[in-house]
C-alpha cells in the first residue's frame, strides 16, 4: 500500500514572512515526472540522428573548421618556414586538367619525381574532421621530413578530401575512396 504524502514548508520568518507555503511532493508522481522527461529528451535526441545531414557531420565532422583565422594558403602560419613549401612547379601543376590520364609518364608530376630516382613521394591521406593543416598533421609532416634524414628528397602530398577545408563537395564513403584512388593513380 502506497501512501500519499504531502509536505508543506513554511517559509521562515524574515523578509519572506507571510509568503505562501511550499508544496513539495513526495509520492510517485515526481518520479513518473522525471521519466516523462528522459524519455523525451531520449526520443528527441534520437530524432535528431534520423536526418541524414545531422548524421553525415557526426560522422565525418567535416564542416567543423579548426584552422580559424589562419589562412590554408600561407605555410608559415602553419610554422613552416619560408620557401620551405615546394611552389616552383605550382602554377604549371594547378593549371593542367584534373582527373585520370591515359599514359601517367607524360604528366610533368611524374617527371618532377622521376628526374630524381632518390626522390620519395608520400601520400598523407589525413582522417575525418579538420583539414590538412590542423590537429596533429603538421607535426606528422615535419616528422616524416626530419626523420628521412633527406628532407630535400621527401615530398608529402596532402589533400583534403570532398567536403573537408577549401574542398568542394560533401563527404560520402564512396566518394572518399574516388578520392583516395584519383590521388594515388
Amino acid at each position: 500500500m502506497q501512501m500519499r504524502s504531502i509536505r508543506k514548508l513554511k517559509i521562515g520568518a524574515g523578509p519572506t514572512a507571510g509568503a505562501a507555503d511550499l508544496c513539495v511532493w513526495t509520492n510517485g508522481r515526481s518520479i513518473l515526472l522525471r521519466r516523462v522527461i528522459i524519455i523525451l529528451y531520449v526520443a528527441f535526441m534520437l530524432s535528431l540522428l534520423t536526418s541524414a545531414q545531422l548524421q553525415s557531420q557526426a560522422i565525418y565532422l567535416h564542416a567543423v573548421q579548426m584552422t580559424l583565422f589562419k589562412d590554408l594558403n600561407v605555410p608559415e602560419a602553419f610554422d613552416f618556414l619560408k620557401n620551405q613549401i615546394y611552389r616552383r612547379h605550382e602554377r604549371f601543376l594547378v593549371a593542367l586538367p584534373s582527373g585520370f590520364v591515359s599514359d601517367i609518364t607524360s604528366c610533368s608530376a611524374f617527371q618532377l619525381l622521376h628526374d630524381d630516382p632518390e626522390a620519395c613521394l608520400v601520400i598523407h591521406m589525413h582522417a575525418a574532421a579538420g583539414n590538412v593543416a590542423s590537429g596533429h598533421r603538421i607535426p606528422n609532416f615535419c616528422v616524416l621530413y626530419s626523420a628521412s634524414g633527406r628532407p630535400d628528397k621527401i615530398h608529402i602530398l596532402a589533400f583534403d578530401y570532398r567536403g573537408f577545408g577549401a574542398s568542394t563537395g560533401t563527404p560520402s564513403e564512396h566518394g572518399l575512396i574516388l578520392d583516395e584512388i584519383s590521388i594515388v593513380k
